[in-house]
């Protein structure tokens, strides 16, 4: 995980970490993770990079129009342990400058994601 209290920093070093990267696994990654990081970027005037992004909840989910559940609500359907805030209660522990309950929340998401990406691949849905 990033931390930063600057923004354009953040995004900065985000988008240098994945330069090398030709494709992105990530939980609604599709349709909120990179839509808002590229907003915030083009708001930065920060430089993004074109890559394929694979969104593990679009492939569980077709037609996406019938998509619900959170990342917490996957886990918990699959067995996976959480123990963090869950993602709605974000901004708040970021205005209250609670930076390292962020952190521990961005890295239990990443696992998790991991953990069900390996499950999809166990089961012949994802490469």
């Amino acid at each position: 995980t990033f931390f930063n209290e600057d923004e354009k920093e953040l995004l900065v070093a985000f988008w240098k970490e994945i330069e090398h990267s030709y494709l992105l696994y990530g939980f609604n990654i599709s349709r909120f993770d990179i839509q808002y990081l590229k907003i915030r970027s083009v708001i930065n005037q920060v430089k993004v990079k074109s890559m394929h992004i694979i969104d593990l909840r679009s492939i569980l989910y077709e037609p996406e129009n019938f998509m619900k559940g959170s990342l917490r609500d996957f886990a918990q359907a699959f067995g996976f342990e959480t123990n963090t805030h869950n993602g709605s209660e974000i901004y708040d522990l970021w205005t209250k400058k609670e930076f390292k309950k962020i952190q521990e929340h961005c890295e239990e998401d990443v696992k998790i994601t991991f953990e069900l990406y390996k499950r999809m691949k166990e089961c012949c849905l994802v490469l």
